[in-house]
């Protein structure tokens, strides 16, 4: 799944709390400005949550997304290329108002 990591950096005061609570350091502070490597971002959204100023904001897009998928009756299982709404359909955790809201529809 590809992920977009924006900071407002008119709102970010370099406080780095998203440098160290990021389990995959997608964040770090160089030269005085937040450097961001949106590759390595896993969707967790801690960042988003914890920042104090409310700077950054995630988006998932439906790219490169698999999802594993187990039927209990038989037992087996089969690798299918959905979209993230699919998925989400499929889950029953699919709700349109937050998907416009939220931008992927993933709490």
């Amino acid at each position: 799944m590809k992920v977009i990591v924006s900071v407002d950096e008119a709102s970010c005061n370099l406080c780095g709390t998203c440098v160290e609570i990021c389990p995959t350091n997608v964040f770090a502070i160089s030269e005085g400005r937040l450097r961001i490597e949106s590759s390595r971002c896993i969707y967790c959204r801690g960042c988003e949550a914890l920042c104090p100023k409310k700077a950054i904001s995630l988006k998932a897009l439906d790219e490169g997304l698999k999802i594993l998928v187990k039927n209990a009756q038989t037992a087996t299982q089969t690798t299918r290329q959905l979209t993230l709404t699919q998925a989400l359909k499929q889950n029953n955790t699919y709700n349109p108002t937050k998907d416009n809201q939220n931008g992927a529809g993933v709490a």
